[in-house]
Formats: structure tokens, C-alpha cells, sequence
């Protein structure tokens, strides 16, 4: 049995707002995140350069909204060690 293919306006729509539930995935399950590469890749190769720079651009956003909370974790003195 062969699937049909999937209506261009649900792909458009699924593309265009994945982001973030691809961030979201992130967060929950770390592991993900060289499939959710493959996504974002197929996405891109899909929907062209305009999209790839959207991607891109959204994702530097999200990254550098959040540095000031990397540094601060960076900046953490490591944990001691206790030993008997």
C-alpha cells in the first residue's frame, strides 16, 4: 500500500512553525538533536535558501537570547569533592 503525499499547504504549515517545538524536543530529550538536523536539513533543502536564512536567523535569536545564561553556567565554580 503506498501513503499519499501530504497536501503542500500542511507542509508549509508544518515547516513554517516547527522551530520551535524543535527547541522544545531539544530541551526534553537532548539526544534528538542529530534527527532533528536531518528535519531541519530536509526542511531547507525543500523550501529553499529564504527558508534556510530564517532558520538560521531564528536560531541565532534563540541562541543569543539566551548567552547570558550559558555564561552563567560556564562561570560556575565546579562542585568539590568530598572524600572519606
Amino acid at each position: 500500500m503506498e501513503a499519499e503525499p501530504l497536501d503542500p499547504k500542511e507542509l508549509h504549515a508544518f515547516t513554517d512553525s516547527m522551530l520551535p517545538g524543535c527547541f522544545h524536543l531539544l530541551d526534553e530529550l537532548p539526544d534528538t538533536v542529530y534527527r532533528l538536523c536531518d528535519l531541519l536539513m530536509t526542511a531547507i533543502k525543500r523550501s529553499g535558501p529564504e527558508y534556510r536564512d530564517l532558520i538560521l536567523g531564528q536560531v541565532v535569536r534563540q541562541v543569543s537570547g539566551l548567552m547570558p545564561v550559558y555564561i552563567a553556567v560556564c562561570s560556575l565554580e565546579p562542585p568539590t569533592c568530598v572524600c572519606s
